[in-house]
C-alpha cells in the first residue's frame, strides 16, 4: 500500500498533564486544524465520569494551543463508523485498565477501523494504556487483568510490547515477560515519550530512560541503539 500521508504514534509513558507536558504539545502540533477523537473506554466510568474525562482532555490539550481544538469523545466503540472516523485526524487513547481498553477495542471491531485510520496518515496518541494496547502483547500488565480475554496487542510497533509508567523496580517482570514470550518490550517511565512515522528521521525520543529489553540485551534507546530502526512505522495493509 503506497501511502498518501506519513501515519504517526505518539507513546506516552503516563503521568500527569505536566509530566506529558511536551509530548501533549508535539501532539496538538501535528494534528493541526484537525479534528480529535477521544476514547476514555479504559476507564470504569459511568456517564457523570466521563463527563470529568472529557473536561481533563479539553484542560490538558487546549493548553497547548491558541486557536480552538475540536474534540469529540466517544465511550461507545460499537458506535463509531468508518464514514464517522473519516472526520477526525487524530485519535487519542488514554489510559486505564489495558484489558477492559482492549476487549472494548476487539469486540467492537474499532481494532479494524483504527488501523485502517492510521495507514491512511492518520494520528495516534496512546497514553499509558492506550500506549500498551498497540504493542503485541499486553500482558506485560498481566495484573491489571480483569476478564478473559487474549492479551495479543494491536502489534502495530514492529513486534514490540509496550511497558508504562516504567522503572527499575520493573526490571525483574519485564526480564521473566522476555524470557517466557521471547518478545521485545519497549519500557517508557513517566513523564517520557516515542514519537513513531515511517520516516526514522522524524522519529522522536522525548525524555531520559526509555529502555529496550530483548533477550539478553537491555539497552537505553537512543538514536544510537542498533534497535533504533526497528521502530520505523511499517505498513501492515
Amino acid at each position: 500500500m503506497k501511502l498518501k500521508k506519513s501515519p504517526y504514534i505518539f507513546l506516552s509513558g503516563g503521568g500527569n498533564a505536566q509530566q506529558s507536558r511536551l509530548l501533549d504539545s508535539l501532539f496538538v502540533e501535528k494534528v493541526g486544524e484537525r479534528k480529535i477523537l477521544y476514547l476514555p473506554v479504559a476507564m470504569k466510568r459511568d456517564k457523570i465520569g466521563y463527563e470529568a474525562c472529557f473536561d481533563w482532555i479539553i484542560s490538558t490539550l487546549t493548553s497547548h494551543s491558541k486557536n480552538f481544538l475540536d474534540i469529540d469523545m466517544v465511550t461507545n466503540l460499537a458506535s463509531v463508523s468508518r464514514e464517522y472516523l473519516e472526520n477526525f485526524g487524530a485519535i487519542y487513547i488514554g489510559g486505564g485498565n489495558t484489558y477492559k481498553l482492549l476487549d472494548e477495542i476487539r469486540k467492537s471491531g474499532f481494532d479494524k477501523l483504527m488501523i485502517d485510520f492510521l495507514w491512511k496518515g492518520g494520528i495516534i496518541y496512546g497514553g499509558s494504556a492506550g500506549a500498551i494496547v498497540l504493542g503485541k502483547d499486553i500482558s506485560i500488565v498481566s495484573e491489571e487483568k480483569d476478564r478473559d480475554i487474549s492479551s495479543k496487542g494491536l502489534d502495530l510497533i514492529n513486534g514490540y510490547s509496550i511497558k508504562c509508567h516504567y522503572s527499575d523496580n520493573d526490571n525483574k517482570v519485564i526480564r521473566n515477560f522476555v524470557r517466557e514470550t521471547k518478545l521485545p518490550v519497549i519500557a517508557i517511565p513517566e513523564g517520557c515519550g516515542l514519537i513513531l512515522t515511517t520516516l526514522i528521521s522524524q522519529n522522536k525520543i522525548l525524555g531520559e530512560g526509555i529502555k529496550i529489553f530483548k533477550q539478553n540485551v537491555e539497552l537505553k534507546l537512543s538514536r544510537k541503539t542498533p534497535f533504533w530502526e526497528d521502530l520505523v512505522l511499517r505498513c501492515l495493509v
